[in-house]
């Protein structure tokens, strides 16, 4: 029976969050009062990150157990991941 990959993708969408709530921050190349409207959205991004890292082992048995399928929706939600975290560096 496939494991699935509900865990990794959860880890995936968490991390997409953050990365925007930095872009947002970051969009003016610094950091200023004016950034704390984001603070609310990053902190929940941070804690959701750390919530879904917390399932470690099973995203390392989800990745064992990968198909052409769930192998393809993961790439597509890292190059998502990519193309947002690209405005922020």
């Amino acid at each position: 029976m496939s494991e699935g990959i509900k865990e990794t993708t959860e880890l995936l969408d968490a991390l997409a969050v953050l990365v925007k709530v930095v872009g947002k921050i970051g969009a003016d190349k610094k950091v200023n009062l004016g950034d704390l409207k984001y603070l609310g959205e990053a902190i929940k991004g941070i804690y959701d990150v750390v919530q879904e890292s917390k399932d470690k082992e099973l995203i390392i048995k989800e990745f064992k157990d990968l198909d052409e399928v769930e192998t393809a929706i993961i790439l597509a939600k890292v190059f998502e991941l990519l193309k947002a975290g690209k405005g922020v560096a």
